[in-house]
């Protein structure tokens, strides 16, 4: 049985850092799993240990972001990290919420949601920064 990916990559979504780009990838792959398992009809309290995959894969993508941009001059970061913490926040409310209720779809509609603008949206924000960081974390390299 073939199911639809319910996140589908697309090239946009790339920024320049391999390493974020990979991370991305992963979690929208862990959503497409979960997505997958509850189309299979698993309820969502047999899916904890999916949910709780996507909440500590997010974490350290978070960690990750931030670490990067902190070499950065990016002015955002302090907001950014009172948001994510935020988001965490609402993600767990969520994930209890579509449990209790048996509503997968208010989960899956916050990931897609969440995921979709981080990609698309805050990235747009930072990009400018991961570019230059890129650049000169390159330049740097290339003179030892």
């Amino acid at each position: 049985m073939d199911t639809p990916l319910f996140i589908v990559w697309q090239d946009n979504y790339d920024i320049d850092c391999p390493i974020l780009n990979e991370q991305h990838k992963g979690i929208v792959s862990t959503i497409n799993s979960l997505h997958y398992f509850i189309q299979q009809g698993h309820e969502l309290t047999f899916l904890k240990p999916t949910i709780d995959l996507s909440k500590l894969y997010m974490g350290f993508h978070f960690v990750t972001e931030q670490g990067i941009l902190s070499k950065t001059p990016y002015p955002g970061l302090d907001d950014d990290s009172a948001q994510r913490k935020q988001l965490f926040s609402e993600f767990k409310l969520v994930s209890q919420n579509a449990c209790v209720h048996r509503d997968p779809d208010l989960l899956m509609s916050f990931l897609k949601h969440w995921w979709i603008k981080h990609l698309t949206e805050e990235h747009k924000v930072f990009d400018p920064y991961l570019k230059n960081q890129q650049k000169i974390h390159h330049h740097t390299s290339r003179h030892r």
